[in-house]
């Protein structure tokens, strides 16, 4: 598996919490497939948005899905495994609590990608 660099914007926020909530809520594995579908569909609907020009949407989304299936991937298994870190990190340590949230969370995207320029791209 491939990861990619996070970027501290508010979409891969909200991607973030998404996976995050689904794993404190014990969420099972549709609700993860249903969640990876909407923010697939959320992506190629703001990219077909900011392309008003394209008279076949159909035939764009599938260039889409060509152009960026593998690359998007990689995106959403590095939001997945902040998620995960973070779920980790919340259960272990009685001293993480909510206060702490939003600073290890910019501090856990640092260190991805501070692994991500150091290390190699498929670390699996």
């Amino acid at each position: 598996m491939k990861f990619s660099k996070i970027d501290r914007d508010l979409k891969t926020r909200e991607y973030f919490d998404r996976y995050y909530h689904w794993l404190i809520n014990k969420g099972d594995k549709k609700q993860l497939f249903d969640i990876d579908q909407e923010i697939q569909a959320k992506e190629i609907e703001l990219h077909l948005e900011n392309h008003p020009e394209v008279q076949d949407q159909n035939k764009e989304t599938i260039n889409w899905v060509i152009k960026n299936a593998g690359k998007f991937r990689n995106f959403i298994n590095s939001v997945k495994e902040l998620a995960i870190f973070m779920y980790f990190i919340q259960n272990v340590d009685p001293e993480c609590n909510n206060e702490k949230f939003d600073e290890n969370y910019d501090k856990m995207i640092e260190l991805y990608n501070d692994l991500k320029d150091n290390l190699i791209d498929s670390i699996y």
